[in-house]
């Protein structure tokens, strides 16, 4: 039951995804978006496990699946973009300055994030910044 996809078909694949509309409020093209990512969705999960990638580091390691590889390079984007931000604010503002971040409160708590604001305060303060959370 081996599959082999084919890397022009899975971007073929991809495109069909991006072309739709994942909007919910328009019915019709929410459909559609559904009815194709269906179709699409298991010769993707299939390409994103099975596809084995090569270390780019010149070892000997074994090959690893390529949704690992991307895994692993969102996180190294993400804190590349996180430290380019604290490099900036560091050129713009001096160690005296103070961040003030106003306490985040709603409503109805139910289905919202605990603690908003949260991810910037321990980035700050992981950039030796000064910053206080106001009631």
């Amino acid at each position: 039951n081996e599959k082999k996809a084919d890397v022009k078909d899975i971007t073929v694949l991809e495109h069909t995804l991006s072309a739709g509309s994942c909007i919910k409020p328009n019915l019709k093209l929410f459909e559609e978006y559904l009815a194709a990512q269906a179709e699409v969705a298991a010769d993707l999960t299939w390409h994103y496990n099975e596809t084995m990638c090569n270390q780019q580091d010149g070892t000997t390691t074994p090959k690893v699946p390529l949704h690992c590889k991307l895994r692993l390079s969102a996180f190294i984007n993400q804190q590349q973009a996180n430290q380019l931000l604290i490099n900036r604010l560091k050129k713009r503002f001096s160690q005296d300055d103070v961040f003030i971040l106003g306490n985040w409160s709603a409503s109805m708590t139910q289905f919202h994030e605990p603690i908003h604001g949260k991810g910037w305060r321990t980035l700050l303060k992981r950039g030796r910044f000064n910053v206080y959370l106001i009631d």
